[in-house]
């Protein structure tokens, strides 16, 4: 078969068995990858096909031409052929898989344009969108017929109802698989014939061997780089991630010195505190230690004075004691003759049954002489009384009064406390 320009007709498609379109698919490229590899190496003048010469230019389309027809009519006529051809190595004739490396090279090797890339993507997007839902049915359809029992009634009707349903089920599988490849092929043709030129068609044909230019594969290959480029974009670069982490750490040492200054300014206001509570303390100690030590000369001062009062006794206590000692009475009248004196009970008590000088009376709190009958009192009690209230300095007629009586007898009347009751003390006619 003539790869320059023979065609291929629907009879002789159907006539070739998978190997055929192989080796047909080899030929063609083989005599196509002499003129690739001079394209290549021509000197650039601006890319495409239109800066290639035009000798090669003129073998290279017809070439890619008929091997495009080739694989579009093998596909519409035998399917099963075409899936052999796209999976198949053709050195080892054999399906194995492919290096992954392999696709990579083969689509840096076609230099796409960042309109080609897009037009790529959106035909892989719309191709997987289809493939996933006929993948869905085709999930469903093994389901129902796995589920298919095997006939074991001897009964027509009962066979007959199992192998139509069994029918049916392989009937909607086929169908499913036959839209996988019409699913298949409609990406294929597109990528081929709508996306690359042709001159990028034929590169695919040549790298890709011992493959079939695998356009889903190098489509993943596109899809997985734009994913790596976008994840760099939206991660900041090295510089830019050290300079956010010494900001990160200008941030937090800044933190840090501000805790610790607010640490330490709290730290000095309780120290402060501290300090004014101590000193506050201190004061309150010596206010008391002051207190304590006026106490002591207080105490001190009084002790002196008991101990004065013992060693040195007042001449009026003196003078007293010695009036109480002569003459009880007569002491105890002139004591309360001269006003505001203390006179012990004992002494008060006496002065009635020794009160009286001639007719005389005695008066406790005040003493008056009523009758200034007789001459003066020669009682010598009455006598001392006299002298002992002019020498505390007591009133003259309280002195009067308890120096009183005599002659014809005097009258002496007694004011006893706060009731004032006169209590005559009766006439004496003599001195007692």
């Amino acid at each position: 078969m003539d790869g320059s320009g023979a065609r291929f007709t629907a009879e002789a498609i159907r006539a070739m068995s998978a190997e055929d379109v192989i080796e047909a698919w080899k030929e063609n490229l083989k005599e196509l990858s002499r003129y690739v590899v001079l394209a290549e190496n021509a000197p650039p003048s601006g890319g495409g096909c239109s800066s290639l010469p035009a000798s090669l230019l003129c073998r290279i389309t017809p070439l890619t031409a008929s091997m495009m027809e080739l694989v579009h009519k093998v596909a519409m006529i035998s399917p099963l052929n075409v899936k052999r051809l796209l999976a198949t190595n053709m050195e080892l004739h054999a399906m194995v898989p492919v290096p992954e490396p392999h696709w990579a090279r083969v689509l840096m090797v076609l230099g796409l344009s960042e309109q080609q890339r897009r037009e790529l993507l959106g035909a892989r997007e719309r191709f997987l969108g289809k493939f996933e839902a006929v993948m869905q049915e085709r999930a469903t359809l093994v389901a129902s017929l796995a589920q298919q029992a095997v006939p074991r009634s001897r009964v027509y009707a009962d066979i007959c109802s199992s192998s139509l349903a069994a029918h049916e089920a392989t009937d909607r599988l086929r169908a499913n698989l036959q839209r996988e490849h019409n699913v298949n092929m409609e990406f294929v043709v597109y990528v081929l014939r709508g996306v690359l030129d042709l001159m990028q068609i034929a590169k695919a044909a040549v790298h890709s061997y011992p493959y079939y230019p695998d356009v889903l594969a190098m489509s993943n290959v596109l899809f997985a780089q734009q994913q790596q480029h976008q994840s760099q974009a939206s991660q900041p670069s090295l510089h830019q991630q050290q300079q956010q982490q010494q900001q990160q750490h200008q941030q937090q040492q800044q933190q840090q010195q501000q805790q610790i200054a607010v640490v330490s300014s709290v730290s000095q206001q309780q120290q402060q505190q501290h300090q004014q509570q101590h000193h506050h303390l201190q004061q309150l100690q010596q206010q008391l230690l002051q207190q304590q030590h006026q106490h002591q000369q207080q105490q001190q001062q009084h002790q002196q004075q008991q101990q004065l009062q013992q060693q040195h006794p007042h001449p009026h206590m003196q003078l007293q004691q010695q009036l109480i000692q002569a003459s009880p009475g007569a002491a105890a009248a002139a004591l309360a003759a001269s006003g505001g004196l203390n006179i012990p009970p004992a002494a008060l008590r006496s002065v009635g049954s020794s009160g009286g000088g001639g007719g005389g009376g005695l008066g406790l709190s005040l003493g008056l002489n009523l009758g200034g009958l007789g001459g003066p009192a020669t009682s010598p009690s009455s006598s001392s009384a006299a002298a002992a209230a002019a020498l505390y300095g007591g009133n003259r007629a309280n002195a009067a009064a308890a120096s009183g009586g005599g002659g014809g007898g005097g009258l002496g009347l007694g004011l006893l406390g706060p009731a004032l009751g006169f209590t005559p003390g009766g006439l004496a006619s003599s001195s007692s």
